[in-house]
């Protein structure tokens, strides 16, 4: 039996890394891509179920080269995690297009490039604050909210080939993106979701894993928030 391929990008670590390994669990054969080496990956020597590529998914440069690697190769799933944020106040423009680029541009690119390869899922990894404005990184949200509508043109266009594009956005999640917050912030965060704790990596994982076994979910967005401003 042929393993499944499923491509994940921005999966060294967090949310991208815990889909990948739940999936190699699940018999696929899984491309992790990230922007830096990662050990727990690199020094595994029988890297018979997957394979490691650095991409920079702002450098349009590194997403075209990985692009060419993968020209003739399947790919069934394709999760699109990688992600980038500017918290700053006074955000520039060019700040504001390196996030653009990173979350919703490029991303955008590899799925262009990589059309005839995607057999079976595109799955977006978007954001709870892509559709509940937050007070801090407004080009993070917008972008993250961005890739709902942009699902659903997707959706359309990737129907005739039985490819169905979907976005899984996350609520506040125990990754390392919230470990340099002080413990008052975080008490903030968790007193606005209506579980009052951050959610695990294994449960957006294990939504994306839903995605995958149901051929009949398209256009859609579907949130694990913990109830984020209910």
């Amino acid at each position: 039996m042929i393993k499944p391929t499923t491509l994940i990008t921005g999966s060294s670590d967090g949310i991208g890394l815990q889909i990948g390994l739940d999936l190699l669990e699940r018999g696929h054969y899984v491309i992790f891509t990230g922007r830096s080496l990662n050990p727990f990956l690199i020094e595994d020597t029988d890297k018979t179920d997957y394979e490691y590529h650095i991409v920079d998914f702002s450098n349009i440069e590194s997403v075209c080269y990985f692009v060419e690697k993968l020209l003739n190769r399947r790919i069934d799933n394709l999760i699109l995690n990688v992600g980038k944020t500017n918290r700053e106040k006074n955000i520039t423009v060019e700040d504001w297009d390196d996030v653009f680029n990173t979350n919703l541009k490029y991303p955008c690119g590899l799925i262009k490039g990589l059309e005839k390869n995607i057999q079976k899922r595109i799955i977006f990894i978007g954001s709870v604050l892509g559709h509940i404005p937050d007070s801090s990184s407004i080009a993070y949200g917008v972008s993250k909210g961005s890739l709902e509508i942009l699902t659903k043109y997707l959706a359309k266009d990737f129907a005739l080939k039985n490819v169905t594009v979907n976005t899984v956005a996350p609520g506040f999640t125990d990754t390392k993106w919230h470990h340099g917050k002080s413990k008052e912030h975080i008490k903030r965060i968790k007193e606005k979701i209506l579980l009052k704790r951050f959610a695990t990596t294994e449960e957006i994982s294990h939504a994306c894993q839903f995605i995958i076994e149901n051929n009949y979910i398209t256009g859609q967005t579907i949130c694990v928030d913990g109830g984020y401003g209910l």
